[in-house]
C-alpha cells in the first residue's frame, strides 16, 4: 500500500507530465511551417495564446500581431501586442481586443498570411456580438447558460449566431489572405468548429438551433435577437469559399497528454485503467461515478496485483442553484 504522500506526488507528477506534452514549447516548434515572405499577420485567442505568441517569435523572430488571453496570463513578446480579458464571462477589455484584431485583419490581400493560434477560453476571450445584439445583452445569455449545466456546445453553438467573429467569420474578415490555425484543444472530440467556438471553422448549425437551446434553459432574450436569429445566420459552412484558403491544424489534445500520462504511469508499475477523454456530465454526479468505480476497483484487487490508476478527461457542467459561481474544478 503507497503512503498518502508518495500518492499524492506521483499524481501530481503524472499531471505535470499531462500538461508539459501539450504546452505550446513542446507544440508550436514541432508544427510551425517556414516563416513566409510575404507579409505575416499573427493573431491569437485562449489562455495559452500569449506563450504560443512568445514561441511562435522564438521561432520565427520579432512578429507583427496582436493576442488576447486571459488575466494573469500574459507574457510579452518582442513585436506582437498581448492583451487581457476576462475569463469565463467576457468584459470590456474583450470587446475592445476583439474590435484590434478585426482591424488588423481586415485590409489584408491575397498574398498576405494569417497564422491564428488558437486555444482553450478563446470563446469567452473574443467577445464581440454581431449587429443588432448589446454587448450587455450578450453578457446576461451567457451568464445565465453557464448557471443553468448548459453544455459547452451547446455553449457555443449560441455564441456562434450571436457573434461578429466566429463560426469561421475570421476567415472571412482575413479574406483573401491564406490563414493557417494553429489550435490546442480543450473540448471532447477536439472537432476544430467547437474550440474557441470555431473562429476560423465552419458551422453546420443554424441560428433556429441556437434559439431551440434558448428555450430549452428559459433565457431572457430580446425580441430583436430572436427574430436575427430566425431569419439571418451569417456563420459561414463548411464549404463556404471564405474558408477555402484556411487550413486548421489540431496540434494538442487531451488524448494526447493523457496517452504522456499513462506512459509515464506504466513506467511506474502501475496498471492503468484508461477512461477516455471525453467524460461528460454533472462534476457532482460525474465524481461519485468516478468513486464508486474505484472503491469497486479496489475492492476487487488481489494482494498480489500491480496499484491501478484511473486516467481520464472531458468536460463537466455545474448547475449552480445558490450565489455561487461554478465552474466544474471547484464542485
Amino acid at each position: 500500500m503507497l503512503s498518502e504522500h508518495i500518492e499524492k506526488n506521483i499524481l501530481q507528477d503524472l499531471f505535470r507530465t499531462a500538461i508539459h506534452s501539450v504546452t505550446p514549447r513542446e507544440l508550436i516548434s514541432k508544427s510551425l511551417p517556414e516563416k513566409p515572405m510575404s507579409r505575416t499577420i499573427i493573431v491569437g485567442v485562449g489562455k495559452a495564446a500569449a506563450s504560443m505568441a512568445k514561441e511562435v517569435e522564438n521561432v520565427w523572430g520579432k512578429c507583427e500581431g496582436i493576442v488576447v488571453t486571459r488575466y494573469g496570463h500574459g507574457l510579452e513578446c518582442r513585436g506582437i501586442k498581448v492583451l487581457e480579458a476576462a475569463h469565463p464571462f467576457t468584459d470590456e477589455n474583450g470587446l475592445n481586443a476583439t474590435d484590434e484584431i478585426i482591424a488588423l485583419l481586415s485590409s489584408l490581400k491575397e498574398n498576405d498570411f494569417v497564422l491564428c493560434l488558437i486555444s482553450g477560453g478563446g470563446s469567452a476571450l473574443l467577445s464581440k456580438p454581431r449587429k443588432g445584439v448589446s454587448f450587455i445583452e450578450k453578457q446576461k445569455i451567457f451568464s445565465h447558460l453557464f448557471m443553468s449545466s448548459a453544455s459547452i456546445k451547446e455553449i457555443n453553438i449560441v455564441r456562434k449566431h450571436l457573434s461578429e467573429i466566429k463560426g469561421g467569420q475570421l476567415s472571412k474578415i482575413a479574406f483573401p489572405a491564406k490563414v493557417l490555425s494553429l489550435i490546442i484543444s480543450d473540448v471532447s472530440g477536439d472537432d476544430p468548429s467547437d474550440i474557441a467556438s470555431g473562429i476560423t471553422s465552419g458551422e453546420m448549425t443554424t441560428g433556429l438551433d441556437a434559439i431551440k437551446i434558448i428555450n430549452k434553459y428559459q433565457l431572457d432574450v430580446s425580441k430583436e435577437t430572436l427574430r436575427l436569429l430566425e431569419t439571418n445566420s451569417q456563420v459561414l459552412t463548411p464549404n463556404d469559399q471564405y474558408l477555402s484558403r484556411t487550413q486548421n491544424i489540431v496540434i494538442g489534445t487531451a488524448y494526447k497528454s493523457l496517452k504522456a500520462s499513462q506512459i509515464k504511469a506504466e513506467s511506474l508499475g502501475f496498471t492503468v485503467k484508461y477512461l477516455g477523454d471525453s467524460l461528460q456530465g454533472e462534476a457532482k454526479s460525474l465524481g461519485v461515478e468516478l468513486a464508486e468505480l474505484a472503491k469497486d476497483i479496489q475492492y476487487k484487487m488481489r494482494p498480489d496485483d500491480k496499484p491501478i490508476i484511473l486516467l481520464s478527461g472531458g468536460e463537466c457542467t455545474v448547475n449552480v442553484s445558490g450565489s455561487g459561481e461554478g465552474g466544474p474544478n471547484a464542485e
